[in-house]
Order: structure tokens, then sequence, then C-alpha cells
């Protein structure tokens, strides 16, 4: 998901996820952010589970993501809100 809005919203939101962004480099026709690199896992109610940063392996991260949707099925909970 990426997250756009005012100065204020935007410093909240890399405050509450512990990121941070900085303009680094600006044309007439464009502009460079630099940013924190982190996938967030979050369960279906929103609460975080863990994070990955940019040099997690796509095999690892897939790994490490079943086994939490496994132990999330397992403790008997639905695999969405709907449910």
């Amino acid at each position: 998901m990426g997250l756009t809005g005012s100065k204020e919203a935007t410093t909240a939101a890399a405050k509450g996820y512990r990121v941070y962004y900085s303009k680094v480099e600006e044309t007439e026709q464009d502009y460079l952010i630099d940013h924190s690199i982190i996938t967030y896992l979050v369960d279906p109610s929103g609460d975080f589970v863990s994070f990955y940063g940019k040099n997690t392996e796509a095999k690892a991260m897939a790994e490490a993501i079943s086994a939490q949707i496994v132990q999330w099925v397992k403790a008997g909970n639905p695999l969405n809100k709907q449910q």
C-alpha cells in the first residue's frame, strides 16, 4: 500500500511505521525520495505480525508468511474479516 497526504499526515504515518523518508533531488519535471524499504505483514485484524527488509529473498519471505498463515489458522482465526 502506498500512502500519500499532507506533510503532517505523511510524517505521522512514517513515525507510526518507524520508517524514514527524505526528498533528495528535484528537477523541474520530477523529484526523488530516499526512504526505508520494508514490507510489513499484518493480520486480517490489521495488527502487526512481522516485517521484512530489502535484503529478504522472495522465497524466504514467502515461507515465513506461509508459516504465519498456518499459525493464524491453527489458532482458530478466520482468514478475513467476513468469516
